[in-house]
């Protein structure tokens, strides 16, 4: 009878080892479960929204001070356009090397959205593309 009390006790404790195991378990299971339906709920929720950086657009009009550019037309370029006014369409009033140096007094755009520069002392409007802003310079 021993030997069947040795041989059953074995298979019983392991038994309750698993079910003790089982149960300790138990509330992390449910926390995990939880956890991923509430992920998956999150995902269906919000998913159908794009995810976009804000844009910032340049502000229009007068600056606060006047700006320091330099001439910076592309790469296979040597020169910029100041016109009489701002867009492609207005006329010429001089061009420019690139490297020199200009004062800004106000951003405008053209009428298909284009931003553009207007110099100090009435000398015109320069493209805002062909221009880069140079902080450190003083003034011409």
């Amino acid at each position: 009878m021993q030997a069947n009390q040795i041989g059953a006790s074995p298979v019983a404790h392991v038994t309750n080892q698993q079910s003790d195991t089982a149960i300790s378990d138990k509330p992390f299971r449910i926390a995990v479960v939880a956890t991923l339906l509430l992920g998956v709920w999150i995902y269906a929720r919000f998913s159908d929204q794009p995810v976009t950086a804000p844009t910032l657009s340049p502000v229009v009009g007068a600056f606060s001070e006047p700006e320091n550019f330099i001439a910076a037309p592309g790469v296979s370029a040597q020169h910029i356009h100041v016109r009489s006014g701002p867009g492609a369409e207005y006329r010429i009033l001089e061009t420019l090397d690139r490297g020199t140096a200009l004062i800004g007094i106000a951003r405008t755009t053209d009428t298909n959205g284009a931003f553009w520069i207007q110099l100090a002392n009435d000398r015109g409007f320069a493209k805002e593309t062909v221009l880069m802003e140079n902080a450190g310079a003083a003034a011409p």
